[in-house]
């Protein structure tokens, strides 16, 4: 015995060392050798998330600029071409997520609420749950931003998209040679497919692509999932790893941006740390711009921590000078409410778990079956608990998980003010962070709306064939009254993680815009915001396909202004 623990020490020891080398070796990494140790370049883009992936693997294409990719995280397993079933619906990495955690006392009730982001290459893009939803014609009205909409988007959606779905071939509206390879589930469980049959029956329309018509998208069907035989194709694969070989392209991982540079309101370049070490600070130029792409939480930090953001805001730091007074720089931050509800299961129609071998032979063999996809169908539909929300807009989207679960989405919130501030002026402290969804916050018809769901989930689960599958409720429980279930919604929404709005695109003529039509931020010259944190509304439904899309555009800004291939 113990001789058994002693070899298990070992081998602990071991995977401890391993971990550690491994991160050491990955420390630096760059796509060409920097043996000139070069620190000028055209273009510097801060984020290697989706966007920054983008940006980066576009700008390159052309060999007359040279472009310095950075991010802090690592190389996430589906970045270098790693084989990972999607099943998990993460990638592996070292350390793939950042969580923001926040610990709120509500009705004598203590609740752990967070956000999590990704991190390493590819972003939220290596951890998200894949489904390919864009945003409709509705919310770029919204937006109200000359130049943008749903004709203008268009091309970019399908410059983004190899579509490879049997519904959407020959289709105006999807793209067939880009980058992303977008699929339909190769896996439809017996009860993903129960729930739509059902959902017919209760009345609800079957949508064949729910990015086909822009103007609606209510009713019930399949989503689509950037998913390559089976392997997650996230940015960093689909569009960065091709890149790599680029001899003007350099990439630079565990490298964390800790401050741009400013030559009067001019950005000039960014320093930034190795490993988390303040010690040892190293600076790069940039002849033509900077592109930020650190995503909704930390792009705002980035531009805060330089002295870009309000100017009452950064008083309270008299280390960081002021560059420019940006009121809106880390407000507005809009998420969508997310919360899980799920029923007992009196009937077994799909044998997945307890095959697992069996599926994961599969998988290995064929890249097809359960491992293969993730939650295959859903719906939208409109509650009606939002005045002035039209009836053909969605506000609750729903996704089906095995075993009597759903995922419930607010797509269409009215909470909409979160904030995103510095907690120091020390770079490696995390932000503090008031995500407009938790339970202290929420708006009222959103919780609203997130009850009326569980009334439409149980009446189509009454509906032939479902009825046969599930039984009582048991999230919340079926005994609870009405009141009880408000309350239970109330204390347990949280986060959906689809982060939003806190550098807010304008026309310049509202205090809080931060950047322009063309994403340059106001005030100031050669720094550019290529993330969601523009999006001045939250679009309805998950954010990636738009993100993918406003990176794409970004980039014909870029190559416009400064006038290159």
């Amino acid at each position: 015995e113990e001789t058994t623990m002693m070899g298990s020490s070992m081998i602990t020891l071991l995977s401890i060392v391993l971990f550690f080398l491994e991160r050491r070796a990955q420390a630096g990494y760059v796509s060409q050798p920097l043996a000139s140790k070069k620190k000028r370049y055209d273009y510097i883009v801060v984020g290697g998330g989706v966007a920054g992936c983008i940006v980066a693997s576009r700008l390159s294409e052309d060999p007359s600029v040279s472009v310095l990719l950075l991010e802090a995280g690592g190389k996430t397993q589906s970045a270098v071409g790693g084989d990972d079933w999607v099943g998990r619906g993460v990638t592996r990495t070292d350390e793939p997520y950042i969580a923001y955690t926040a610990f709120e006392y509500m009705d004598d009730y203590y609740w752990d609420v967070d956000v999590s982001i990704g991190k390493g290459l590819g972003g939220g893009g290596a951890v998200n749950g894949m489904r390919w939803v864009r945003a409709l014609e509705y919310d770029f009205e919204r937006w109200n931003v000359t130049g943008w909409n749903y004709t203008t988007m268009l091309p970019y959606f399908i410059r983004t998209e190899n579509n490879t779905g049997n519904s959407t071939q020959n289709s105006p509206w999807h793209g067939y040679d880009g980058p992303v390879e977008v699929s339909d589930p190769v896996y439809q469980s017996t009860e993903s497919t129960y729930f739509v049959e059902s959902a017919m029956a209760k009345g609800l329309p079957y949508i064949e692509d729910f990015n086909g018509d822009p103007k609606s998208r209510i009713g019930t069907g399949y989503h689509q999932y950037n998913i390559r035989s089976g392997i997650r194709d996230s940015p960093a694969t689909a569009y960065l790893a091709p890149a790599l070989s680029r001899s003007n392209l350099h990439v630079i991982i565990y490298a964390q941006a800790t401050k741009i540079l400013f030559q009067d309101k001019t950005a000039v370049g960014v320093d930034f740390i190795m490993n988390g070490d303040m010690s040892n600070t190293t600076s790069a130029n940039a002849n033509k711009e900077v592109i930020l792409a650190c995503g909704t939480i930390n792009t705002p930090k980035l531009l805060l921590l330089s002295g870009v953001g309000n100017k009452t805001d950064l008083s309270s730091f008299p280390d960081i000078e002021l560059v420019a007074d940006l009121p809106g720089v880390g407000y507005h931050f809009m998420d969508h409410p997310m919360i899980y509800f799920s029923w007992d299961v009196k009937k077994q129609v799909d044998d997945s778990i307890s095959s697992y071998n069996y599926w994961q032979q599969q998988y290995d063999q064929f890249k097809t079956g359960i491992l293969a996809t993730i939650d295959r169908s859903g719906l939208f539909v409109n509650s009606g608990q939002h005045p002035g929300l039209p009836s053909n807009i969605p506000d609750i989207q729903v996704e089906v998980q095995d075993g009597a679960g759903y995922i419930v989405y607010n797509v269409s919130p009215d909470s909409r003010n979160g904030t995103v501030k510095l907690r120091s002026s020390n770079p490696l402290d995390s932000p503090i962070i008031d995500d407009p969804v938790w339970p202290q916050n929420i708006e009222e018809n959103d919780i609203k709306s997130l009850v009326w769901a569980i009334s439409e989930i149980q009446a189509i689960l009454e509906m032939s064939p479902m009825s046969s599958v599930v039984g009582a409720r048991t999230t919340p429980p079926a005994s609870y009254s009405d009141e009880e279930v408000y309350k239970y919604v109330h204390k347990h929404v949280q986060s959906g993680n689809h982060l939003v709005g806190t550098c807010r695109m304008g026309l310049g003529d509202d205090v809080h815009d931060v950047v322009d039509p063309e994403l340059r931020v106001i005030g100031l010259a050669q720094l550019r915001i290529a993330d969601a944190s523009i999006i001045p509304q939250i679009t309805n439904g998950n954010q990636q396909a738009n993100i993918m899309a406003t990176a794409e555009r970004a980039v014909d800004f870029i190559k416009a202004t400064n006038q290159h291939n």
